[in-house]
């Protein structure tokens, strides 16, 4: 058993190639923008569920990895 961790979307570090850190920002992988992502869970068709506590709003997680926001605006 291998126990790797890996980012399937947003940004792990302290800042990407554009400065940005953290906000909201609907994307792909890393694109994608998260702002203090507090809870989780995975629904029937293993995309992953994301409260995003400073966005106020709820964000879905592909498996492929393309984050969408199901409600609330964000910002």
């Amino acid at each position: 058993m291998v126990n790797d961790v890996s980012t399937l979307a947003g940004y792990g570090g302290s800042e990407d190639e554009e400065g940005e850190r953290s906000g909201h920002k609907d994307g792909e992988g890393v694109s994608a923008r998260f702002q203090t992502p507090s809870g989780v869970a995975v629904d029937r068709d293993d995309n992953i569920i994301v409260a995003d506590l400073r966005n106020r709003c709820i964000r879905k997680v592909t498996p492929q990895g393309v984050v969408s926001t199901l409600a609330g605006t964000g910002g």
